[in-house]
């Protein structure tokens, strides 16, 4: 006899669904056409121990302006109303993911929002990271 654990929700698609609530483009990647600002979510190293899992993720953020300091401006701003909506969250906070459960996660801030130097000198970049906690839920 086995058995079933489920499984936990995907941890970027969760912060992914956090993040369209604030109305800017995010994704796991981003190309020549993704609106900026906007973010970009990976997660990095995950681990879990059946009951939960807990994965660094990371969230980028990209904008541009008429100036430098104006990108670098829309960038930050962003960067911050993205860092205060995930340490706002508690587990009650459900999303409905693509495959239709619903997830809710406790998120720590691991790296505060923190300019990250970027190739193209017109866009400007944000990067911070943060410890999702998902836990697993069963699957029919």
């Amino acid at each position: 006899m086995s058995l079933n654990y489920g499984r936990p929700a995907n941890p970027e698609g969760f912060v992914i669904r956090q993040l369209e609530t604030l109305g800017l483009d995010v994704g796991p990647e981003r190309d020549e056409e993704t609106t900026l600002p906007c973010y970009v979510v990976t997660s990095v190293s995950p681990t879990h121990d059946k009951h939960l899992l807990q994965a660094l993720v990371s969230v980028h953020t990209f904008a541009t302006g008429t100036t430098s300091a104006m990108g670098r401006a829309a960038a930050s701003q962003a960067a911050w109303d993205a860092d205060n909506h995930l340490i706002s969250l508690t587990p009650g906070d459900l999303v409905t993911m693509e495959d239709g459960r619903t997830a809710g996660a406790w998120v720590e801030c691991k790296m505060a929002p923190t300019f990250a130097n970027y190739g193209d000198p017109l866009i400007k970049r944000y990067a911070a990271r943060y410890n999702v906690l998902l836990r697993f839920t069963r699957t029919t």
